[in-house]
C-alpha cells in the first residue's frame, strides 16, 4: 500500500502546483493509471471473495476490520481475566497463610488445656419435653429430640443429647479396662462378666502398715486375696464391669 499512498501523493502536488513545468509529469500519469488499474483487479479479487458468501467487498472489509477489533477486544479480555486470575490464587494464598498464623497465635496464647473426665452417674433413655423445667415453650421437634436423663451424685439431674452422651459415658457394664480402672481407683472393684461372681479386681493403696510402697492390684475371690497381672486379652476387652 506503501506505493499506492505515494503515487497518490504525487498526484495530489501536480493538481496544485500544475504539470507545466513538471517533466516527470508523463511518468507520474502512467503509474497513477497502473496503479489505479491494479487497485481495481484487487478490488475485483475481493468482490469475487465476497459474492461466494452473498455480500459485497464493502461488506466484506467491514467484518474484516471488525473481527480485528473483536480479536483485539478478546486479547485484552483474557490478559484481564488472566491477571485477575493470578491477583485471585494470590489472595487466597494470603489468606491461608493469615489463617495459620492466627491459629498457632491462638494455640500459644490460650491458657485453656485439654481435660478427661471420669464420674459415676445414673441415666436412663429420655426425650427433651419429658426433662424440660424451662419457661420458653419448645417446638414438637425440640421437645421429641431424643437423649438421657442424667442424675449426678448430688442428686442434680439434668438432660444430654444422645449423641453427646453416648461419646462421654459408657454402662458399668460393658466398658473398657481404662474406665473401670479409673472407678476402681476411686473404690469401686471391677471384674468381668465371664468371671464367676465372687472375682473381683481392686486396688490396694499403701499405708503405714503396707509393705508395698506403691499401689497394685489384688484379685478377691472365695479363695481369699491375691495379686493380680493382667493379659492382653483383658487389657483390650470391652466387657468389663464396675461394681461397688
Amino acid at each position: 500500500m506503501d506505493y499506492y499512498t505515494n503515487v497518490s501523493q504525487r498526484l495530489r502536488k501536480h493538481e496544485r502546483y500544475g504539470h507545466e513545468d513538471c517533466s516527470s509529469c508523463k511518468s507520474c500519469m502512467e503509474e497513477a493509471a497502473d496503479a489505479i488499474e491494479e487497485l481495481q483487479a484487487r478490488l475485483s479479487e475481493i468482490d469475487a471473495f465476497a459474492a461466494e458468501y452473498g455480500i459485497d467487498g464493502k461488506t466484506m472489509l467491514a467484518l474484516a476490520k471488525s473481527q480485528i477489533r473483536t480479536t483485539q477486544d478478546n486479547i485484552k479480555l483474557t490478559e484481564a481475566v488472566e491477571r485477575l486470575t493470578q491477583e485471585r490464587d494470590a489472595t487466597i494464598a494470603l489468606h491461608k497463610d493469615c489463617a495459620a498464623e492466627l491459629d498457632r497465635m491462638r494455640k500459644e496464647n490460650t491458657k485453656m488445656k485439654k481435660y478427661i473426665g471420669v464420674k459415676m452417674i445414673m441415666a436412663e433413655p429420655a426425650t427433651k419435653g419429658d426433662c424440660y423445667n424451662g419457661f420458653a415453650k419448645l417446638s414438637q421437634e425440640q421437645a421429641q429430640q431424643e437423649g438421657y436423663k442424667v442424675v449426678y451424685t448430688d442428686g442434680y439431674e439434668s438432660w444430654s443429647p444422645k449423641d453427646v452422651f453416648e461419646e462421654a459415658y459408657r454402662s458399668v457394664k460393658g466398658c473398657s479396662f481404662g474406665l473401670a480402672l479409673e472407678a476402681v481407683k476411686k473404690g469401686k472393684g471391677m471384674r468381668l462378666s465371664a468371671w464367676q461372681p465372687d472375682v473381683v479386681i481392686r486396688v490396694q493403696f499403701p499405708d503405714e502398715h503396707s509393705k508395698m510402697t506403691a499401689p497394685y492390684l489384688y484379685v478377691e475371690s472365695r479363695f481369699g486375696r491375691v495379686p493380680w497381672k493382667e493379659t492382653m486379652i483383658e487389657l483390650f476387652s470391652d466387657a468389663w464391669e464396675i461394681v461397688d
